[in-house]
């Protein structure tokens, strides 16, 4: 059996309801189902909105409207929906495949009913199919575990810097470096980056060029999984780091930031705060007075070089989350990564990302 096969769907659950795959037709419902079903204050969160379109669209490179389940009424209505994104993760560099169930959500006067287990049998089969030996997914604190998951790894953390504290108010005469934009030439470079941001951590989510490529210009500007990268140079425009952020909440979000070899992690730091606090001042200008930036919030989990490059500067630590994890065939994956263990390059030579929460 292929992934591409219908594994049973369409079905018909009784009382006038229908579960099937989704097609490119239904991405305007579904989109709109998950804004209102996800979105907190309902309906103001839109990246849910056009995440579900970028995922739905047919361009994205694992993912695409056959990957959701829909459960509709008599009269077509969504009225619950998941899906499943396939990804890459490495362990110490190793490579496994993972399926990550993602926007799960049945409207209220249909809970109850075991739709979600439905659907979650569906798209577990699907991802077994594909030889994913891991599902992994984001969610409430006890509710997946019906499922078979987990909570097994960090998800988020970090650490915060306020521009009001004295000493992150410094200015200096001239600045050691500029930024950029990313372009799609920097990509190779934004590799190397890439493993700098990701230090020490064990477990990774690769990053093909196909999926730079589509997270930096595919995607839809507005989603929170659009990477916005700049690029940190030297004024003869040597790139020495990027970094990834945007505005959120009342702070500038940091969710990737990487410095080359050679370059020093607290000189590149102190710039960003000073280049951040001078964007953050131009912002607040047009925010009302309960949405001005105050502050860097750095997203990059527990631990994490720019924190030792910058202590004591930043406030206490922001404690994690969790991933929910799912290992169906847990000797099946401890034979996979054991027969690599002995057959792989040194770690050092393998290129690993941080495992965000991206699609």
């Amino acid at each position: 059996m292929t992934h591409e096969e219908p594994f049973g769907l369409p079905r018909d659950l009784g009382d006038g309801l229908t579960l099937r795959w989704a097609t490119p037709d239904d991405a305007e419902a579904v989109a709109q189902f998950n804004l209102a079903m996800h979105s907190d204050p309902p309906g103001e969160e839109t990246f849910l909105y056009h995440w579900t379109h970028d995922l739905m669209r047919g361009d994205h490179p694992t993912t695409k409207a056959s990957d959701f389940t829909v459960v509709t009424d008599t009269d077509g209505r969504i009225i619950s929906s998941l899906n499943l994104i396939s990804q890459t993760w490495a362990y110490d560099g190793i490579p496994f495949a993972v399926g990550r169930p993602e926007l799960v959500a049945t409207l209220p006067e249909y809970r109850r009913r075991g739709l979600v287990r439905q659907q979650m049998a569906l798209i577990h089969q699907k991802s077994a199919a594909r030889g994913e030996l891991v599902q992994a997914i984001t969610g409430i604190p006890w509710y997946y575990r019906q499922f078979g998951y987990e909570m097994g790894l960090d998800l988020g953390g970090g650490r915060q810097l306020f521009w009001a504290r004295p000493g992150n108010d410094e200015k200096v005469e001239t600045e050691p470096y500029q930024v950029r934009p990313a372009t799609a030439d920097d990509i190779p470079v934004l590799q190397e980056l890439y493993t700098a941001h990701l230090g020490r951590s064990l477990i990774a989510r690769l990053r093909t060029p196909e999926l730079w490529r589509y997270e930096m210009f595919g995607s839809h500007p507005e989603s929170l999984w659009t990477l916005k990268l700049k690029m940190v140079l030297t004024p003869d425009d040597e790139v020495v780091g990027y970094v990834n952020y945007e505005p959120f909440g009342t702070a500038i979000a940091i969710a990737e930031l990487g410095v080359r070899p050679g370059h020093s992690w607290r000189s590149v730091g102190r710039f960003l705060v000073r280049y951040l606090r001078e964007e953050a001042a131009v912002l607040n200008a047009t925010r009302a007075a309960d949405k001005q930036l105050t502050n860097l919030s750095f997203n990059l989990g527990q631990a994490h070089t720019v924190y030792e490059a910058l202590d004591p500067d930043l406030e206490k630590q922001t404690r994690p989350y969790a991933w929910y994890v799912r290992v169906p065939d847990i000797p099946a994956f401890l034979r996979y990564i054991a027969c690599l263990l002995y057959t792989s390059p040194s770690p050092r030579d393998r290129t690993r990302s941080r495992m965000p929460s991206s699609a």
